[in-house]
């Protein structure tokens, strides 16, 4: 994963997830969508930034902004042997 040239992730390879304060987790977001979690909101907890391969791997995507799922994402193996 490339980052900017201020140290974050480029947001096109990045999404977000919140842990809720009363427990379990909300939806995987892009992270301009208008529903993403922001540490601080009300009932947010936590917020896990992650690539969409990890969040697709254990949340469920935003209906709204309809992040990228696992079953869109390039497999890992068929990119690396292009990188050879």
């Amino acid at each position: 994963m490339h980052q900017e040239l201020d140290g974050r992730h480029a947001a096109a390879e990045t999404g977000c997830v919140a842990h809720l304060s009363a427990g379990g987790w909300g939806d995987y977001h892009r992270l301009g969508c208008s529903e993403a979690p922001h540490r601080g909101d009300i009932g947010v907890r936590d917020v896990i930034h992650g690539p969409w391969r990890y969040l697709s791997a254990h949340w469920t995507p935003c209906s709204l902004c309809l992040p990228p799922t696992a079953a869109e994402l390039p497999l890992q193996g068929r990119a690396l042997s292009n990188a050879a």
